[in-house]
């Protein structure tokens, strides 16, 4: 089985710095960072990661014009977004993991 991008950045990440997470704080929600994010996530796939985390109906056509806006995208581009992310998730103003 192959590893994932969101995976081997993930190590990297832990490898570069394991004392400092790089998290929301929320799995579920880190989740969907991840599935937006990451090409190999087909748009079926989304809408089940999705489904997962909602309890209210969502307009499933809105879901897959979102997610396929990501899956038009460069691998530069998804890897700056990753970057983009990280920087959030490491700013002053997101607090860490308890």
């Amino acid at each position: 089985m192959s590893r994932s991008r969101h995976d081997m950045l993930q190590q990297l990440d832990e490898e570069d710095n394991p004392l400092h997470p790089r998290s929301s704080g929320c799995s579920m929600l880190d989740n969907i960072i991840e599935s937006t994010i990451d090409p190999a996530v087909s748009v079926e796939d989304y809408h089940a990661t999705i489904d997962e985390a909602t309890t209210l109906p969502y307009h499933k056509g809105a879901v897959t014009k979102f997610k396929q806006c990501f899956l038009d995208q460069s691998n530069e581009t998804l890897q700056n977004v990753h970057v983009m992310v990280e920087a959030i998730y490491n700013s002053e103003d997101c607090p860490e993991e308890a």
